[in-house]
């Protein structure tokens, strides 16, 4: 049997459908019946621009990280990704 996390928060942009309650009513389904969706503790809508800036920093720490582990590095983020590390 597999571990289950608890702890997961979903980060949405802030709009018509996320603020509207029929949404809150299928995210409290999902959250009570369907299997992954079940370690969802919240749903937070929040502002484009700042959801912008958490992808940001999402990659830049992943591309830290691959540098680091030696997975990559600045040369090779670039060619694929286009990510300039300086």
């Amino acid at each position: 049997m597999g571990r289950q996390i608890n702890n997961v928060e979903v980060l949405i942009d802030i709009n018509e459908q996320s603020s509207h309650p029929r949404f809150a009513e299928i995210i409290m389904r999902a959250r009570e019946n369907d299997g992954l969706f079940k370690s969802v503790t919240r749903v937070v809508a929040i502002d484009s621009a700042v959801s912008r800036m958490l992808q940001l920093a999402d990659v830049v720490a992943h591309s830290r990280a691959w540098i680091n582990n030696g997975e990559d590095n600045a040369k090779g983020l670039r060619e694929a990704y286009k990510i300039e590390v300086l």
